[in-house]
């Protein structure tokens, strides 16, 4: 389930790293595999209304504000928002392995962020299970992401139990703890949408976005272009 070269990438070897690593790389990610449990949860939500710097949701309570989520959910009638996270057991790991050395620290943490990836992209498979035909997905969407605030954070796990359901807080910074999780956000539309290469925000590079300076995800895009 690990991918080794998005491992690799992560560690800043975009070429593939040398052999010692290598194998550090692929005894950590067996171990933590076998030691990890993903677990998500799911809500869809009818889009009630769409403006230039905002999208009220069906739920009263969430209203997602920023230009950057507009955008994206331009062309939606609804959305799907998930929670995914690796739980404590991850966290915990990458401590441990942290204490040992503090490269088996920087791998068991990139090994984390590729499975709760992993996770995540296991739960967009089941949302996009129960579309009609017709209907597909905008690539996801995280708070973070432009000029989309972390604190809208405490909305969403509140309208999707998220802590009942899935062990999944935010601290008073709204960080997401356990740390290894993630929160994003599926348009559903009638329209076609092509695969984003670059950012998922839809700009072509952080470059062109008034954003670039904050934007929570910058690494992210650097890294996985």
């Amino acid at each position: 389930m690990v991918n080794i070269k998005e491992v690799e990438k992560y560690l800043g070897y975009p070429t593939g790293a040398d052999q010692k690593t290598y194998v550090l790389i692929e005894s950590l990610s067996k171990e933590m595999q076998s030691s990890i449990k993903g677990k998500f949860v799911y809500k869809s939500f009818d889009i009630e209304k769409i403006t230039s710097d905002y999208v009220k949701l069906s739920d009263p309570t969430i209203t997602l504000k920023g230009k950057s989520i507009a955008n994206h959910l331009k062309d939606c009638s609804s959305v799907f928002i998930f929670a995914c996270t690796l739980g404590a057991k991850a966290d915990q790991l990458i401590q441990l392995k942290s204490h040992l050395s503090a490269l088996s620290g920087l791998i068991a943490d990139a090994i984390a962020s590729d499975l709760v990836m992993q996770y995540c992209n296991q739960c967009e498979e089941l949302i996009r299970e129960t579309l009609q035909l017709g209907y597909s997905l905008t690539s996801r969407f995280s708070p973070g992401y432009g000029d989309f605030s972390l604190e809208v954070q405490s909305l969403i796990l509140a309208a999707l139990q998220a802590h009942k359901r899935i062990g999944l807080t935010l601290n008073e910074s709204f960080l997401l703890i356990p740390l290894k999780s993630v929160v994003a956000i599926v348009g559903v539309s009638d329209k076609n949408f092509r695969l984003q290469t670059l950012n998922r925000c839809g700009n072509i590079s952080c470059r062109v976005c008034e954003y670039s300076e904050t934007c929570q995800f910058k690494k992210e895009f650097t890294i996985r272009k």
